[in-house]
């Protein structure tokens, strides 16, 4: 993703929440030094919200409150 900070980013999306009343997700991250693919942890996040979004679940991240 090609940004005005110039730093290089893994961005993901979520598609199909909405289909059980959740807002999307979009998900950005700056790569590491020399990073070949995004760290395996992103992906178990992801997968999480997918199989808890129709619980109405809270996630905490970063001070940030996403409901699920």
């Amino acid at each position: 993703m090609d940004c005005c900070v110039k730093r290089e980013t893994w961005c993901m999306s979520t598609e199909g929440l909405a289909c059980v009343g959740q807002d999307e997700v979009v998900i950005l991250l700056e790569t590491l030094p020399n990073e070949k693919h995004p760290p395996r942890d992103i992906f178990l996040f992801v997968n999480n919200l997918y199989k808890n979004a129709t619980t109405g679940l809270y996630y905490y991240f970063h001070k940030k409150t996403i409901i699920i």
